[in-house]
């Protein structure tokens, strides 16, 4: 922008070297500048030796640009210079790799530390504090952070004198941030350095932000908080121990809740959240939300009344909700109002509602709504145990093992199609429900840990389970340059775990990896499945679980497609089996859905998450020189689709685009056509080589990866 007046220097990927980095901090050190700002996107590693900004070119030894080095260099400066650090700054314990000293990422306290003794003309902005994740949001086109910050940058921070300055600027995207929605407080920038008076990094802008607050608003604020707080203390008095379960717990929830966003909002106003007397107010406030968490049977709540306490888990416990009118039956999860005070593990819970919310798939448990009044979220009820009380393996037939796996596994899939990593997959986790026809329906819930680390746990009995299904990334620092924690294959190495406990009933080895191969291969013989079906068992277990996270299987995609071949091999005794046309549509059917298909019954079915029609219709084509038999997939969108901000035009080249790049691998199998009509749809011809049971299942990997790649 030219009215910031700043001479820019970019270095990108591969350039960003340390010699590259310091060469450029001694040239703006040099020259004569009034004002320096240093933006850094990547990742930070914190080590014995110091705390660094991680290069291209970091080896052992030598991380990068450690941040002491680089406060020095930008301090003895004439210039004031402001230092933006979008990165991710994940506090975790451990060592990257084999390294012979402890290594971990950068956290906000270190960034903190870093500056502390900084010269008074060095201030600093980092993306987010210590323990959390840099948030993106879809269709922002950025990380959380980065997108404020640019809108701060494009004019929003302006003050009311015209100026934008480092402090104007913290404020607004904190602020902001803050304001948002998905968010809310569980990304959070800030602020270190010093600097002698104000940092102005452009003037002469329209200005965008009022005036501050003068000492009597401010102090106006404080009386209507405690005001607030003393009314509600007030109300609650009102009620009797009996009257509290039937009609005060619920009223009182409600108007704590309306109390509280109205501190929610008042705490984005400049200066007050230092002042003693708001703070004294907050923390009632906390005191009251916190006695709203002790509940107990026949307490109301909107839904109904508290029935029974069905579970209990690191952060909450589950009660069932029966509305005696209706009869409707929902779950209500808790978070432990004892920890309330632990504001990190409340980010942490409130984080798993955002990401069940985010997902719409049916084997997803759907949560409805989310409260902090008390600290909780109300759920869909399954009427069923989950997979450690179902015990699979003491009644279920290796088929229906299989199946039930695989059910799991593309509820899993779907979670990864919306950038969801579970990171806690394990059997408490999975509920499970009898059908009619007696098959088990898997449900996948409790996403308390994702898109965070499993290893900062409190070591509690519950939360101790997680070990044996947790892969090894998770308790061990990570390699700065690629955050292998947010990345599928740590589910997969979960899913493999879990995979042997369904087979054997019991909690696998974390470490001894060896050893549960050969358990689940005696266990697997016992069960009476074949020799092929054991060893492709126990090789798909063994890649799942590699402990070297490079040399895993990456995706569900692929798991998916060997549970699919296992399962077709233990279907039929020859896997040269012919089939008819009719025949062959209704095997894809029923590989697709699990659901058995009598052939010529039915040629199409609705996808698991329920957003896709696929019709099966036999064509013939001339190809080659000759007439060939294809099978035309017809992918009809259940209801409008699209991405929110994209027009329709760019909706459909980006779907054709993920299509066409999933069916790269099948470029001798299957071809995209587009679709006929106004509404997105689309065709891919499928030209199976034989229509035996291989074909079946190589129809079945086409048809899936181009469901998943059509996800939104």
């Amino acid at each position: 922008m030219p009215e910031y007046g700043f001479q820019v220097c970019t270095l990108k990927n591969e350039q960003v070297t340390k010699a590259a980095i310091v060469r450029q901090l001694i040239e703006a050190r040099n020259s004569g500048a009034t004002t320096a700002l240093f933006y850094f996107s990547g990742h930070g590693a914190a080590t014995e030796i110091g705390t660094f900004l991680v290069t291209h070119d970091n080896s052992d030894f030598d991380e990068g640009v450690e941040l002491r080095k680089l406060a020095e260099m930008l301090g003895s400066a004439d210039a004031q210079t402001l230092i933006v650090l979008d990165c991710c700054h994940s506090g975790a314990a451990g060592q990257f790799g084999d390294l012979p000293y402890q290594a971990r990422l950068l956290a906000g306290a270190d960034v903190q530390a870093a500056f502390r003794l900084s010269a008074n003309s060095v201030a600093v902005i980092a993306a987010c504090t210590s323990e959390q994740l840099a948030w993106e949001e879809r269709n922002l086109g950025h990380g959380i952070f980065t997108y404020h910050l640019l809108q701060a940058l494009l004019g929003e921070a302006v003050d009311h004198e015209g100026n934008l300055t480092a402090n104007s600027l913290y404020d607004v995207v904190s602020r902001n941030m803050a304001a948002n929605g998905q968010i809310s407080d569980r990304q959070k920038p800030i602020f270190a350095g010093h600097l002698a008076g104000r940092l102005v990094l452009a003037s002469n802008l329209d200005p965008a932000l009022p005036p501050p607050p003068q000492e009597e608003e401010l102090r106006q604020i404080e009386l209507e908080a405690a005001a607030l707080i003393e009314d509600y203390n007030g109300y609650k008095s009102r009620f009797d121990t009996r009257s509290w379960r039937t009609e005060g717990h619920e009223a009182c929830s409600r108007r704590l809740e309306l109390i509280d966003k109205w501190f929610t909002k008042r705490r984005t106003v400049p200066g007050l959240l230092t002042r003693p007397d708001f703070k004294k107010s907050a923390e009632t406030l906390l005191r009251y939300r916190t006695e709203l968490g002790y509940v107990e049977k026949g307490t109301v709540i909107a839904e109904g009344e508290l029935e029974e306490r069905i579970g209990e888990g690191g952060f909450g416990a589950v009660w069932k909700v029966v509305n005696r009118e209706t009869g409707k039956r929902v779950a209500l999860k808790l978070y432990h109002p004892h920890e309330m005070y632990d504001s990190e593990k409340t980010r942490r819970f409130e984080n798993g509602y955002d990401a069940m919310k985010m997902l719409r798939h049916p084997q997803v448990v759907a949560v409805q709504r989310y409260s902090r009044c008390p600290t909780g979220f109300v759920m869909d009820f399954i009427d069923g145990p989950n997979l450690r009380s179902l015990e699979p393996h003491a009644f279920m037939e290796p088929y229906a093992l299989i199946r039930l796996l695989i059910g799991i596994g593309e509820t899993i899939q779907h979670a990864h199609q919306n950038d969801v990593i579970h990171r806690d997959i394990k059997p408490e986790n999975i509920v499970c429900e009898y059908q009619e026809d007696g098959s088990v329906l898997p449900y996948l819930t409790d996403f308390d840990l994702a898109w965070f680390n499993t290893h900062t746990q409190r070591a509690t009995k519950t939360a101790m389970g997680v070990v044996y299904y947790a892969a090894p990334e998770q308790f061990f620092a990570f390699d700065p340059k690629a955050a292998l924690t947010k990345t599928p294959a740590l589910d997969v190495f979960s899913f493999g775990q879990l995979m042997y406990y369904c087979f054997t009933g019991r909690d696998p080895d974390p470490v001894r990896l060896d050893v549960n191969r050969q358990t689940l291969e005696e266990t697997a013989m016992r069960k009476g499945l074949d020799n092929e079906s054991v060893l492709a068992l126990c090789s798909l277990y063994r890649e799942a679980t590699e402990w070297d996270q490079p040399v895993r299987l990456q995706n569900f995609i692929t798991v998916l497609s060997r549970l699919r071949a296992i399962e077709a091999s233990l279907l039929h005794t020859s896997p040269t089996k012919m089939f008819d046309q009719d025949g062959f549509v209704a095997e894809l059917i029923a590989m697709l859905t699990g659901r058995s298909v009598v052939p010529g019954s039915t040629s199409s079915y609705i996808t698991a998450a329920g957003t896709w029609q696929v019709t099966l219709e036999w064509q013939e084509r001339h190809r080659k020189r000759q007439y060939r038999q294809h099978l035309n997939a017809h992918f009809l969108p259940q209801g409008r689709i699209g991405l929110e901000g994209v027009p329709n035009e760019q909706m459909r080249r980006t779907l054709n685009k993920r299509l066409d790049e999933a069916l790269k691998r099948y470029s001798s199998l299957a071809t995209r056509h587009p679709g006929r009509h106004g509404t997105y749809e689309v065709f891919v011809e499928i030209v199976p080589r034989q229509l035996d049971v291989e074909g079946v299942r190589a129809a079945a990997d086409i048809i899936s990866e181009s469901v998943a790649a059509l996800s939104i």
